[in-house]
């Protein structure tokens, strides 16, 4: 007889988001920052599962339509997502449900999303808008930061619009 193995690929984690507030608190909502959060560190965040390796974030039917996730919780030049933009790691997929059902607002205080060097990155079905990563600064919707190794960005069906920056308005 021979012996067999059998490796079973463990699935990505699905985080659901289920609150429109930017917080980052531990109680038994998940906020989209936390779950960015969660996803970058393999960690639970708020109301989030921890991430594991290659994770997607996903939006909760129980949110308003349109959703409107406006980033409050100030503070440019933080690479953890904890404040300003929403910095992100690894291997991620934002799965939202259509650029008209999930709107990710900077508020004009910061750009919406960092690609961090090394990232591999889906966004797809939301819309990206008012971001501002301020005077000198680059990229107002999202910045694919450059290094080694590479990191990559998909857009799928989604919006970026109303972004300011000095060079790379959108991307």
């Amino acid at each position: 007889g021979g012996l067999f193995t059998t490796q079973i690929a463990s699935a990505e984690t699905i985080i659901m988001v289920n609150t429109t507030a930017d917080s980052v608190t531990e109680d038994s909502l998940c906020s989209l920052r936390e779950a960015i959060i969660a996803a970058n560190t393999d960690t639970s965040t708020g109301g989030c599962p921890a991430g594991s390796g290659a994770d997607t974030i996903m939006f909760g039917s129980s949110l308003s339509t349109p959703a409107i996730f406006t980033l409050s919780l100030s503070g440019a030049n933080e690479d953890n997502a904890v404040t300003g933009d929403l910095d992100l790691n690894g291997i991620l997929t934002i799965q939202g449900t259509g650029v008209d059902q999930i709107i990710i607002d900077g508020n004009g205080t910061d750009r919406v999303f960092e690609i961090r060097p090394g990232a591999t990155i889906i966004i797809s079905s939301v819309t990206i808008r008012n971001g501002n990563p301020g005077s000198g600064a680059n990229g107002g919707g999202i910045i694919v930061t450059g290094g080694t190794p590479r990191s990559k960005l998909t857009l799928v069906n989604s919006a970026v619009l109303n972004n300011t920056a000095t060079s790379g308005g959108g991307i």
